[in-house]
């Protein structure tokens, strides 16, 4: 029988983390929540539906990103049930971060390396190198930088901040494991 045999590294990855990390990864579970129940529960919560009072916002935006109110745009589904697996990823990020446990330094950098390229994906669909840029076409360009752009762009620059957070912790915890071993 095969059996694998881990360590976990306990230093630094098991010290106390920010609050602000903490409060990007509830406020970002509760955003990816929110806009994930919008897509799932089309049509009943676009404008017309029995759900569209609890939607207001997305009134909105699907006249920005038209694929938000296209119900035949599978991307946006595929993309919606990613962000649920986001979402669950993220919500045992924070317990493990609460714990103190050391594995919330990997899975934090494991969920926001997710966050980023599925948002870099997502982005992409709106280039000319995925024949998308006809999404974008007709918004003026403060619609498309304050409608569109900024936020999300939110979504690409915080994760990849936390990456590089993440990732020098877990390069610490690894070196010092190392000197540990020689020191033996």
């Amino acid at each position: 029988m095969f059996c694998l045999r881990a360590e976990v590294v306990m230093y630094p990855c098991n010290m106390e983390y920010s609050r602000w990390l903490l409060f990007w990864f509830l406020l970002s579970s509760c955003t990816v929540s929110y806009d994930s129940m919008f897509v799932l529960s089309r049509p009943r919560s676009l404008p017309d539906g029995d759900l569209a009072s609890f939607f207001h916002v997305y009134h909105y935006y699907i006249t920005i990103d038209t694929a938000y109110g296209d119900m035949d745009n599978e991307f946006t589904w595929a993309q919606t049930w990613l962000n649920v697996a986001e979402v669950c990823i993220q919500l045992v990020t924070v317990y493990l971060m609460l714990s103190k446990h050391p594995l919330g330094c990997f899975v934090g950098f494991l969920v926001t390396t997710m966050t980023f390229w599925k948002t870099v994906l997502y982005m992409m669909q709106y280039t000319n190198l995925c024949n998308g840029s006809h999404l974008i076409e007709h918004l003026d360009m403060a619609t498309l930088m304050f409608g569109f752009l900024i936020p999300n762009l939110t979504w690409i620059v915080v994760p990849f901040l936390l990456m590089v957070y993440f990732g020098r912790r877990i390069v610490s915890a690894l070196l010092n494991q190392k000197s540990m071993e020689k020191a033996d």
